[in-house]
C-alpha cells in the first residue's frame, strides 16, 4: 500500500473504520472536557473540567477529516472557589482578556483507532502546533469520540508560583457526535 497516493489511502482508511462523510457536531449533553495536573508541589492531583465543550468534525467523501474544538476559559470548575478564580485570573487562564480555548486541526491522518489530528491549540491567545490522537467509534448514528494529549502550560506563558503547580496537564475531551442539522 506504500504505492498507494494519500488521498486514496485516507479514503480506504475512512472505509474501514466505517464513518460516513458528513457534518458531526459534539453534543454538549454528553460530553465532557477535564484536565489533571500535580498541584501542591506535585504532591497532588488536581482535576476539573470545562463546562460545555464544543466541536465538530466533518469527513468528505474523499475520507479528508477536519475538527475542531472549543471551551470557555470562565467554564474551568475544579469544586474549590478560590483555586477556580485564581486559575481562570491573570496568572493562568486570563479568562477575562481571553475567553475562550480552542483546537483547530488543519491536518489529519487516519489511524486505526480514529484520526490523529495536527494543528493549533490557542491558549491565552498563544497558539501552539500539537497532533492529538482522537478515537472514533460509531454507534448507531451517531459516533462517539475521544481525544487525549498533555500540554505544557509554559509553552502559553503560564508559570507556576512558588513550585504549587508542575507544568505538564493532561486535557481529555470525549463525547458524542451527532449529525450537524443541515
Amino acid at each position: 500500500m506504500a504505492d498507494t497516493p494519500p488521498r486514496m489511502q485516507a479514503s480506504e482508511d475512512a472505509r474501514k473504520a466505517n464513518l460516513p462523510s458528513g457534518d458531526w457536531v459534539l453534543d454538549p449533553s454528553t460530553s465532557r472536557a477535564v484536565f489533571r495536573a500535580r498541584g501542591f508541589w506535585g504532591l497532588t492531583p488536581v482535576e476539573g473540567r470545562f463546562a460545555e465543550p464544543r466541536g465538530n468534525l466533518s469527513i468528505d467523501t474523499a475520507g479528508r477529516a477536519s475538527l475542531s474544538l472549543h471551551v470557555e476559559a470562565e467554564g474551568l470548575a475544579t469544586g474549590i472557589g478560590l483555586r477556580d478564580h485564581h486559575l481562570r485570573g491573570p496568572d493562568f487562564l486570563d479568562a477575562q482578556t481571553h475567553p475562550t480555548i480552542t483546537f483547530t486541526a488543519d491536518r489529519t491522518r487516519w489511524t486505526e483507532a480514529g484520526i490523529t489530528a495536527a494543528g493549533q491549540l490557542t491558549v491565552r491567545g498563544q497558539p501552539v502546533t500539537l497532533e492529538v490522537p482522537v478515537e472514533l467509534v460509531r454507534d448507531g448514528a451517531d459516533l462517539i469520540a475521544r481525544a487525549e494529549c498533555t500540554v505544557d502550560v509554559h509553552m502559553f506563558g503560564m508559570r507556576r508560583r512558588l513550585g504549587m503547580v508542575r507544568p505538564q496537564v493532561r486535557l481529555t475531551i470525549e463525547g458524542r457526535l451527532v449529525r450537524a442539522e443541515t
